[in-house]
């Protein structure tokens, strides 16, 4: 996919995560979700060499990639995300702050870490 085509947000999610899809599933439904382009990188449409990263690289953290072809990972994809959202906006600011981003990257590598083994029942469908 040539970035300059696409005006969307491309989010890349590892979809054997039943984490990942719970959390990609959810926001495919809010508002503003038309401006992302979700792709699980399990699946043939994803080309690991098309889009500058190896599948290890998609696997251990997310990734999102912008319209001018900038790519986000772990916690500053899911402020990319966020900033997206109408409703999410807040989310970005509070997370893109000195003060309390440090906190969410090391929270982000425990669940990155962690996230094939979070229990199903946790999980909201």
């Amino acid at each position: 996919m040539n970035p300059s085509s696409d005006k969307r947000v491309i989010f890349f999610y590892d979809g054997k995560c039943g984490f990942c899809q719970s959390v990609a599933s959810h926001y495919r439904k809010v508002k503003g979700h038309e401006k992302v382009l979700f792709i699980n990188i399990h699946t043939k449409k994803f080309n690991s060499y098309r889009q500058g990263l190896s599948k290890k690289e998609a696997e251990e953290v997310i990734h999102a990639r912008l319209p001018n072809g900038q790519m986000k990972l772990g916690v500053d994809a899911l402020i990319t995300l966020w900033d997206t959202f109408p409703n999410y906006k807040i989310f970005a600011k509070v997370f893109n702050h000195s003060a309390t981003k440090p906190i969410a990257q090391v929270f982000y590598r425990i669940i990155a870490k962690y996230r094939k083994q979070i229990p199903k029942f946790l999980l909201r469908k």
